[in-house]
């Protein structure tokens, strides 16, 4: 009898891991489309183009809620008013987000309206690296640095 519920036991151990593991799913795994797009004046103070120069980000969505976005993702950005002023970014995250919000731990482009962060919030455009945080408190630099692309965009 001994015997019988120890091989009983063993069996419920054995189940209670692989069970959980078999009834897990795995990530679904979609392409992330870009287009080419014009920022308003409202951001910088000038149109911003933003073209897309190599994409190839991918979303990772998982069973818990949570989506990773990765992969490569170059873009040039370019002042409207005086094209003679862009820069190229190279863009390729991490980060992932859930219904708390977002951090990205690479290298990010961000861009926002004036308020679009909270009332009163100003307008981003800002090259990112290291730990960022974004949610209903706003935009948050925790770690790295942030870079203004409006000034280095600007005429002089």
């Amino acid at each position: 009898m001994r015997k019988a519920l120890s091989s009983l036991a063993a069996l419920v151990i054995v189940a209670a891991i692989t069970v959980p593991v078999a009834a897990a799913s795995r990530p679904v795994i979609e392409p992330l489309p870009a287009e080419d797009l014009a920022l308003p004046a409202d951001i910088c103070g000038f149109e911003v183009a933003v073209d897309i120069l190599a994409n190839k980000e991918k979303a990772i969505m998982f069973g818990d809620g949570r989506t990773m976005i990765t992969g490569t993702l170059k873009v040039r950005l370019t002042n409207l008013d005086d094209p003679t002023r862009s820069i190229v970014l190279n863009i390729p995250g991490p980060g992932s987000f859930d219904e708390s919000g977002l951090t990205a731990t690479g290298p990010w482009l961000f861009f926002f309206l004036p308020g679009e962060l909270g009332e009163g919030s100003p307008a981003i455009l800002a090259y990112t690296t290291g730990r960022v945080r974004i949610d209903d408190a706003g935009f948050h630099q925790l770690g790295g640095t942030r870079t203004d692309l409006c000034p280095l965009l600007a005429s002089t």
